[in-house]
């Protein structure tokens, strides 16, 4: 029979500085440099892909167990600090818990950030499509007035 030990731990993480290295037009690595309360230091990376414009489209961490790490540096400033409580063995884990941790208000803020971008991103590009299409329509509609003025200038001629 084997038992399952669940291990119970609270990290704090201070981001040292961040890094970006360029992986091609639309992608982007983002290294953050934190120590933890120790004192040793991490380095946490996530894949940034850009959507329409250059606007951030996503930010994956490169091992998912680190995804609720990089969901709450997005929202941090170098220096800063912040303690996370790990319920269980896997962050995945943790987010889903009914309880609530002391990192959840980062996290939602993140995801609201993130909803909130591509919600604008949307709304701008349907914009700039709506505005072409009543400019498009309003020349054709210029060009079918001016033509059916010149026919009636020359009938009456």
């Amino acid at each position: 029979m084997s038992a399952h030990i669940q291990i119970s731990r609270v990290k704090t993480f201070t981001i040292q500085k961040r890094e970006k290295k360029n992986r091609s037009k639309k992608k982007e690595m983002i290294i953050y440099h934190a120590t933890d309360e120790k004192g040793d230091a991490r380095k946490i990376a996530a894949i940034i892909t850009y959507g329409f414009r250059g606007k951030i489209k996503s930010i994956k961490p490169v091992y998912e167990r680190e995804a609720l790490i990089v969901q709450t540096f997005q929202t941090m400033q170098d220096g800063e600090s912040v303690t996370i409580d790990f319920k269980t063995d896997t962050i995945r884990k943790a987010v889903h818990d009914d309880e609530r941790h002391i990192y959840q208000d980062a996290y939602d803020e993140a995801v609201l950030a993130s909803s909130i971008n591509n919600f604008s991103t949307n709304v701008s590009f349907y914009l700039k499509v709506f505005t072409f299409l009543v400019v498009s329509f309003l020349v054709v509609y210029a060009f079918i007035s001016l033509s059916a003025m010149i026919t009636d200038l020359q009938r009456g001629n």
